[in-house]
């Protein structure tokens, strides 16, 4: 989950892949989230005026 990669409830993700990632990117931004099960992810995200990249992996999600 995201709060053992490091990432705590308020982060504000800024970049993925150390690419900027805006609001105005629309499908663009979810589509950078996405990619293949175990595939890891580079985020950055801003934590009051502190950056910080944290290292997520992909999983797949548990059907209920």
């Amino acid at each position: 989950s995201g709060c053992q990669s490091g990432m705590k409830a308020g982060d504000q993700i800024v970049a993925v892949d150390g690419r900027p990632l805006t609001a105005s990117l629309g499908e663009e931004a979810k589509e950078r989230l996405l990619g293949k099960i175990g595939d890891p992810l580079h985020v950055t995200v801003l934590r009051g005026n502190t950056e910080k990249t944290v290292v997520l992996q992909l999983e797949a999600k548990a059907k209920s």
